[in-house]
């Protein structure tokens, strides 16, 4: 066959450089994918039916061409598999987007100074280029000989038919790292790429810059699950996400952070001004006019967060401040909230706790601590509550309320957790062992871990591991998870009651305590706010308020435990008012497994759990 030069071609500006195709290319994320061993393999189909002493499959980046498969190569350029742009053919075929037949480098006047005749010995090629399903042309099949050489029609449909098979290997990967970094419901970026997409903006700053983020959650969106159904209550959100987006700029990145929740990655924002008023467009593009829902309008809200970061900042806890600030502006009724920023000296600090509880794991620094939950008549244990305690060399005990909140900022809640069940468990059993009754041992669980697909089987394993039922379990969560819950929080909240385990509802009373989401998430225990409990002597209408949630929980089969307890004035007064169950430090402090087993020994045969 005949080659085609260079000159012969219609000249076009050189694409080599084009955003859309280099992040492709970077979104094909083909490190450790297992994808450049397989392509090894056609490469090496590719010399043999050609008889050619090289064959590669190259994906040509902005400077340089990456050997994702090849054959035929040695020494040092096929041990880092790839070369500068400078040397390479592929970035032609890439650049006209057909094949490029070269019988004679040397007597292509185009290439007579070409690194790759003189250096590695080219002397004829032949590409087809790699060009994906998006359009985008990444790279290219390729075969080449160290002699002059005539490529006949056949060994171009070769090279066509191995690069058809490597693009379509190539189009199914970009479509399971879209599918990783993409909402299933709305097609929009995931938690995932919106972290990933902060981050990017936030190395990327201009002088006086910085990256806003806004987390909008939809008002009231459990009463419209409840109204219009699961299917029902999915076509809003995606209504929701569809107005949202349009009313973000060109320069944005808009997602579905979870559940109702969507978030806007900012960048090149001069300040706080500048953010709220991108807020109050999000507003507008609801607030504008109802949506449409098959036929039937329903007007839609949404509460807004907002978060600002510069030079140092880190992207997850810009979403994470965002959507605490969201969180608050909902509690106070709000419409924005701006979270507050730390002062340096305080931003400082929150860095060395987040390094050191990064390898809080590893040190053997995380402990867990059980507090016995009271029955307040008698004073006997009937369940514990397993909490973590963490004990730094340098910064010596941290209290759970300063480094749980950070490990959900950082995701570090997950091992925490997972250590955490497996103590519990065998806590549970333990204790089994020793009473003869699966008295209940209760775990506190973020929203972070009840996203995690598989939580419920972790869960159900490491009891069953130890022979138990879920009737030993129980899960507390907070009103925010009832608040904010998408498919995969309510889906393991409801593999967890089909194991047995109970649901508990820490700090009852602190938020937006709805009969709705006690009902439908069926609670089985509430757990009254320790700040109830501490005005109970003085604060008539505590008492007032305490009294009617007991009478709620008789009302609603549910068993109440007050928490907080710290003098034996509060225990008795619970007890008038007809509470059963207690926990606090005037009951019992937090202490070791083998303490608490210990005193649990001394006593007459415990009760039945809770």
């Amino acid at each position: 066959m005949k080659g085609l030069s260079i000159a012969e071609r219609p000249r076009r500006e050189d694409p080599i450089n084009d955003a859309a195709r280099l992040a492709a290319l970077h979104q094909l994320e083909i490190a450790d994918s297992g994808v450049g061993k397989a392509i090894d393999g056609l490469s090496r189909l590719a010399t043999r039916l050609l008889e050619v002493p090289v064959s590669l499959v190259t994906l040509v980046e902005a400077e340089r061409q990456v050997f994702l498969g090849q054959h035929g190569l040695d020494g040092e350029i096929a041990t880092s598999r790839e070369t500068p742009l400078s040397h390479s053919f592929c970035r032609y075929t890439v650049q006209e987007r057909r094949p490029l037949v070269i019988e004679d480098t040397r007597a292509e006047r185009h290439f007579q100074d070409h690194p790759a005749i003189g250096e590695l010995g080219v002397a004829a090629y032949a590409g087809v280029p790699l060009i994906l399903e998006s359009g985008d042309a990444v790279g290219a099949f390729c075969a080449i000989d160290f002699a002059p050489r005539a490529w006949s029609r056949d060994e171009l449909e070769i090279l066509e038919d191995l690069a058809a098979v490597t693009t379509q290997m190539l189009d199914t990967r970009a479509a399971l790292v879209h599918q990783g970094l993409h909402d299933r419901l709305t097609g929009l970026p995931n938690r995932e790429l919106l972290v990933a997409s902060c981050e990017e903006f936030l190395t990327s700053l201009e002088a006086g810059e910085r990256v806003a983020v806004l987390c909008a959650g939809v008002d009231h969106f459990n009463m419209i699950n409840q109204a219009f159904g699961t299917e029902g209550a999915d076509r809003v959100l995606r209504s929701v996400a569809e107005q949202l987006r349009a009313a973000v700029r060109d320069t944005d990145v808009f997602g579905r952070l979870r559940g109702d929740v969507f978030a806007t990655i900012a960048p090149g924002i001069r300040d706080e001004a500048e953010a709220l008023g991108l807020a109050a467009r999000i507003h507008r593009a609801l607030s504008s006019a109802p949506l449409d829902i098959e036929g039937e309008p329903l007007s839609v809200g949404v509460t807004l967060g907002v978060a600002l970061g510069g030079e140092g900042a880190k992207g997850a806890d810009l979403i994470s401040e965002a959507a605490n600030a969201m969180r608050e502006a909902k509690r106070s009724q709000g419409r924005v909230r701006v979270a507050e920023r730390d002062l340096t000296e305080t931003a400082a600090a929150q860095l060395r706790m987040r390094e050191a509880l990064h390898v809080a794991l590893d040190r053997e620094e995380i402990e867990a601590a059980f507090q016995p939950i009271v029955a307040l008549e008698g004073g006997q244990p009937v369940g514990y509550e397993a909490l973590a305690r963490w004990t730094n060399a340098d910064l010596g005990p941290v209290g759970p309320a300063e480094f749980m909140p950070l490990a959900e900022l950082t995701s570090d809640v997950v091992p925490i957790g997972r250590f955490m069940l497996k103590e519990a468990a065998a806590f549970a059993s333990r204790l089994w062992r020793l009473t003869g009754e699966e008295a209940r041992v209760t775990l506190n669980v973020s929203p972070v871990q009840l996203e995690q697909a598989g939580f419920a089987e972790e869960v159900r394993e490491a009891f069953e591991a130890e022979g138990l039922r879920g009737r030993s379990l129980g899960i507390e969560i907070t009103e925010g998870v009832l608040l904010e819950s998408g498919p995969d929080e309510k889906r393991n909240l409801g593999r967890l009651r089909e194991f047995g385990a109970r649901i508990l509802l820490d700090d009852f009373g602190t938020g937006y305590s709805s009969l709705g989401y006690l009902r439908d998430f069926q609670i089985d225990t509430i757990k009254i706010d320790r700040s109830f409990v501490s005005r109970l002597s003085e604060d008539r209408h505590a008492a007032a308020l305490i009294q009617a949630i007991l009478a709620m929980g008789r009302g609603m089969d549910m068993e109440i435990v007050a928490e907080g307890i710290e003098t034996e004035e509060q225990a008795k007064l619970l007890r008038l008012l007809g509470c059963r169950y207690g926990q606090g430090f005037a009951l019992g402090s937090p202490v070791s497994a083998e303490r608490a087993l210990a005193e649990v020994g001394r006593l007459p045969r415990a009760h039945l759990p809770y």
